[in-house]
């Protein structure tokens, strides 16, 4: 596992560079993922306890989020977390931005009851993964390839989607 901090990101090519990069901190995760959504085309997934402000909120990777759908009207977004009241009431920018790409962004709330992974992900394009096992720390691995931990990822995803409920706090508002 190479750190991300030795790798060139411009060189990483999303569904084809299968290195595996391990980064720590809010700054390294923030720029790996905003590499990653910057080459993506179709879906982007995030997974965890509560939705990440640090992470999704951030500048880069909000504008990174803007121009995947800005690139691809058809592009998606999913988030799957246990509660997301905390940042909506804070009023972050990302709850704007999901708000205004409706209805190509869905969010829901996990059961209570659902297996109970711990950790955190994200997924862009069904092949790039960021993964973090304690949602309260910045550390964790990723790759721009790995398409055998992107898949073990999407299968727990899409059998907790299936029975979550959809996020009444975040919904579009109309005026």
């Amino acid at each position: 596992m190479q750190p991300v901090s030795d790798v060139d990101l411009e060189a990483m090519v999303l569904g084809e560079t299968a290195e595996l990069l391990a980064f720590s901190g809010m700054d390294e995760a923030c720029r790996l993922l905003g590499a990653m959504i910057d080459q993506g085309q179709h879906r982007l997934i995030y997974f965890g306890q509560t939705l990440e402000a640090g992470l999704l909120g951030d500048g880069r990777v909000l504008a990174s989020i803007n121009s995947l759908f800005q690139r691809n009207r058809s592009a998606s977004m999913k988030t799957l977390v246990n509660h997301s009241h905390e940042l909506v009431h804070t009023g972050q920018r990302l709850i704007e931005l999901m708000r205004s790409l409706m209805p190509a962004v869905e969010c829901r709330i996990r059961r209570p009851q659902s297996a109970g992974f711990a950790g955190s992900c994200v997924l862009v394009d069904y092949s790039g993964y960021l993964f973090f096992p304690n949602p309260d720390r910045y550390k964790g691995s990723a790759s721009f390839s790995g398409v055998a931990n992107t898949e073990k990822l999407y299968d727990l995803f899409a059998q907790e989607w299936e029975v979550a409920e959809p996020d009444p706090e975040i919904r579009p508002l109309y005026i």
